[in-house]
């Protein structure tokens, strides 16, 4: 069945309905997915944001491993697929909850930034709308009274670094990183062969472990459990560190895992997530160099 065109109207309402701004759990995104849509070399899907418990459409492996990658490396809001609007708009952190009250600058929009470069801006398909890029993630940083933003796309290697790249896109990321500029936002081109596979691996497996929610029993224990760790994780098996703070704690061992697996996220104890944490074996430990040069490649600061 034939794709239908968009029209004005369609994009006026999207508009009207608030997607593409607000943040946190208020967050309306740009597009989202329709239930029936389907790409075979991709892996369309969903996920619930640790943080504010919503849930989220996931368009391909690479941005959602982005997006995880970026939340890890200590980004306190992740808004996905968010519009680079070809009007005049205003600032995607005007709005933010608890900013310092500082006026900030409109966007003059990807139309009037692509004029100005002299690069074709792209329209949807059949007609002759401008079309809205959207950004995989647009990344909130510390501190929330002064934020600072992150812009990332998602695209393969082939797309853009090979010997015959797809024109089309590489001028669409320029469009997009004139615009992250526009608002002060640091831009990345990501793809995830950048990072390794193991990383990425470890990563996905304890992302839903990212928050604590005080409605859990085990999270008021955490700062007993990392102090119980701390201890023991140069020298026990992990399946023994948590079965003995089970044992301790009165928990149950799911119970321990979760804290074990928030305790890795968060890097209070430094396991190195780019090697195999296996339960069964001493945890790898690692002196965290990598995740700063990661950040300063993917949000242009070492620190915050």
């Amino acid at each position: 069945m034939p794709q239908a065109k968009v029209t004005k109207e369609w994009l006026i309402e999207r508009v009207l309905l608030g997607c593409g701004r607000g943040h946190g759990a208020d967050y309306k995104p740009w597009l989202t997915l329709g239930r029936g849509k389907f790409i075979p070399k991709s892996r369309h899907g969903w996920y619930i944001d640790p943080e504010t418990r919503v849930q989220r459409d996931i368009f391909s492996d690479n941005e959602n491993d982005g997006g995880i990658v970026g939340s890890w490396l200590g980004a306190v809001d992740r808004r996905v697929q968010f519009p680079c609007f070809p009007f005049r708009h205003p600032h995607p952190s005007e709005d933010a909850p608890g900013r310092e009250v500082t006026p900030l600058p409109w966007s003059e929009g990807t139309l009037a930034l692509a004029l100005a470069a002299n690069l074709r801006h792209p329209v949807f398909v059949g007609t002759h709308i401008y079309y809205v890029l959207t950004f995989d993630a647009l990344f909130t940083l510390p501190p929330r009274n002064r934020p600072r933003l992150a812009a990332l796309a998602g695209k393969n290697y082939n797309q853009t670094r090979s010997d015959d790249p797809d024109w089309n896109v590489v001028e669409n990321l320029e469009l997009q990183r004139r615009y992250a500029k526009s608002i002060d936002a640091f831009f990345c081109a990501w793809d995830q062969l950048v990072c390794p596979a193991e990383l990425i691996t470890n990563l996905r497996s304890i992302y839903s472990s990212a928050a604590l929610p005080a409605s859990l029993k085990c999270s008021a224990f955490y700062p007993e459990f990392r102090e119980f760790a701390e201890k023991r994780v140069d020298d026990w098996p992990v399946n023994r560190l948590l079965q003995a703070f089970a044992k301790e704690s009165q928990l149950k061992v799911p119970e321990v895992t979760f804290l074990w697996d928030h305790l890795v996220w968060t890097q209070d104890i430094p396991v190195d997530l780019t090697k195999p944490v296996l339960r069964t074996q001493i945890a790898p430990l690692w002196d965290g160099r990598w995740m700063k040069e990661m950040r300063e490649s993917m949000f242009g600061c070492k620190e915050f």
